[in-house]
């Protein structure tokens, strides 16, 4: 079974660095570099990844952004995709402040004084540290800027997707998220009709600031699909001769 993981706007995946700790090294997690795949829409990197994806059974971890290339993925693999677990993601327009990511210009996503400040009081709410943030920017600066540009671009382009899936979700909704809508996460669970919401307390950055309950959660489902394939054992009834 294959564990992938898809980043969030930085897209480089070493913000997953203390999630990965904590998952067993059994789950042999693979982490995608979104600027590694082609394309620029949603549609186009989740076709290239799935060119990539040779596992018949696949459980996909989708960290804010990348929810929308979860989604396309469900209709480019179907029943290949046993369970997708968002961590504080969206699969439409997270705000309606969203629709104006396209004039944010990535120089803001710097690190300084204020950019720090903002970090802390609206992506983690609080609940992140000053080495937090830093490892976040770090992150940022990464990414190629043209494809970060993209997308801010996709964000503020997003539209309601048409398709539903039965495919079992977990949404591991932070408590204290200024980023993701409770209209969003809402009109995600219409689209994911069989999904299960884990509240942690944290801001929109989770997956740094509940590193261990996110990896347990995660765990608790790959277990939860084990288990339900199982082979079932079947006890054979002997009767004797008088």
């Amino acid at each position: 079974m294959d564990l992938i993981l898809l980043p969030g706007l930085d897209g480089s995946g070493i913000l997953f660095r203390d999630l990965i700790a904590a998952l067993p090294t059994t789950l042999n997690p693979c982490v995608i570099y979104l600027d590694e795949l082609n394309g620029e829409s949603f549609s186009e990197k989740a076709f290239d990844l799935s060119n990539k994806i040779q596992d018949s059974e696949v459980i996909i971890i989708a960290e804010s952004y990348s929810g929308r290339i979860a989604y396309e993925l469900c209709d480019l693999l179907g029943k290949k995709i046993k369970r997708v677990i968002f961590l504080a993601s969206f699969i439409t327009s997270p705000s309606y402040t969203s629709k104006l990511a396209h004039i944010i210009p990535t120089a803001i996503l710097k690190e300084s004084h204020l950019n720090t400040w903002l970090l802390l009081h609206v992506g983690f709410a609080g609940y992140g540290s000053k080495h937090q943030a830093k490892h976040v920017f770090k992150s940022i600066s990464l990414a190629d800027k043209q494809k970060l540009k993209n997308r801010l671009n996709n964000i503020a382009a997003l539209d309601k997707p048409l398709k539903s899936y039965d495919t079992k979700a977990i949404y591991i909704k932070p408590t204290h998220d200024l980023l993701v809508s409770k209209r969003a996460i809402k009109e995600l669970l219409v689209v994911f009709k069989n999904t299960q919401i884990n509240a942690l307390e944290s801001g929109h950055f989770i997956a740094q600031t509940q590193p261990i309950q996110c990896a347990k959660i995660i765990i608790s489902a790959v277990n939860e699909y084990k288990n339900e394939n199982k082979p079932r054992s079947t006890n054979s009834l002997h009767s004797t001769a008088p």
